[in-house]
């Protein structure tokens, strides 16, 4: 229940972040520039669910497992690792699976989605629109 509570907190702020950016979505379109509105394809570099987190484990502990030993006496903390005091970009965001992934993983403050191809962009709505009303439910 508990787990379900943060999943569903995590699913509301990242509904709030995404409004409060502009373009009330998980990704926001862009129309001018490289890959504005474009078809593409729809599942081409989309991430796994399994590759997501390992990433976002790296990203979680990278001082530990890139500067702890080249720096261990340096006072930089915990600045350098993904959490709570971070803000998540993702420059071509997809369907913002990523996006939503490292909210939930890492809990960071503010996770955006950047996305080129509209069709991608639209998707994404869409999933962040039901995943705030499945969590509202």
């Amino acid at each position: 229940a508990a787990a379900a509570g943060s999943a569903a907190d995590a699913a509301r702020a990242a509904a709030g972040n995404a409004a409060a950016a502009g373009g009330g979505g998980m990704a926001r379109s862009m129309t001018r520039g490289l890959g504005g509105g474009t078809k593409g394809s729809e599942g081409y570099g989309e991430p796994t669910a399994c590759s997501a987190h390992r990433v976002g484990t790296v990203l979680c502990n990278l001082r530990k497992l890139v500067l702890g030993e080249l720096h261990a006496g340096t006072p930089w903390g915990l600045l350098w690792d993904l959490g709570a005091h971070s803000t998540f970009i993702d420059i071509g965001s997809g369907y913002g699976k990523v996006v939503l992934h490292f909210r939930l993983l890492a809990g960071v403050r503010k996770s955006v989605g950047v996305e080129c191809v509209t069709s991608r962009h639209l998707i994404a709505e869409k999933a962040l629109t039901l995943a705030a009303a499945e969590a509202a439910e």
